[in-house]
């Protein structure tokens, strides 16, 4: 980063472009912080996710995987194909730069609202919910949006596609299979 001089006003020129979508995902996330623990405790409509009663219920249900299956396919296709359809509009880079803020939002949400009611030990809980399948989903998501917002100067191939595709279907696998497993033997720890 530089700056330019342009006329007694010095303005910050970004040499790489994403230092933008990780300074919107900063900011989103920043933002979740605070909702979280200004605005969400004052109004109470907290996530009640990571209570202990929930947490205890969560351990004792028999997950069908098949249904399941289907479940986490339509929540992670459904949002993927409305990117696809607003990557088709005029405003790309508005749309990725909204979609990377609104994810920051809610992972500071999500964190902070863990560690209020578990303790340090919610953040054990969130990364138990979040991995292994979320690494794969960063990639394929990720790939698409910084084709957006790099648009028109990178083109699009069929390796990219492929690449998403198996990128989507290995979290979809992940999470429905092996995550509800990771989560009860964390819950079963505490």
């Amino acid at each position: 980063m530089n700056y330019l001089d342009d006329g007694g006003n010095y303005v910050k020129h970004y040499n790489n472009r994403n230092q933008l979508l990780i300074i919107f995902l900063a900011v989103g996330f920043f933002m979740g912080i605070l909702y979280e623990n200004i605005v969400s405790k004052n109004q109470g409509v907290s996530i009640k996710l990571f209570q202990t009663y929930f947490l205890k219920q969560f351990t004792q249900v028999e997950i069908v995987a098949e249904e399941y299956l289907w479940y986490v396919a339509k929540a992670r296709v459904i949002p993927f194909l409305v990117l696809l359809f607003l990557g088709c509009l005029k405003w790309k880079k508005m749309m990725v730069s909204i979609c990377v803020s609104w994810t920051g939002f809610l992972f500071g949400i999500i964190i902070v609202s863990s560690v209020i009611q578990l303790g340090m030990k919610g953040i054990l809980f969130f990364l138990a919910g979040m991995l292994p399948h979320m690494f794969f989903y960063v990639l394929g998501y990720g790939m698409y949006l910084l084709h957006l917002y790099r648009y028109p100067s990178h083109t699009w191939s069929n390796t990219k596609t492929i690449f998403i595709v198996l990128m989507i279907f290995l979290g979809i696998v992940l999470e429905t299979y092996l995550s509800p497993l990771i989560i009860k033997s964390i819950v079963r720890i505490f």
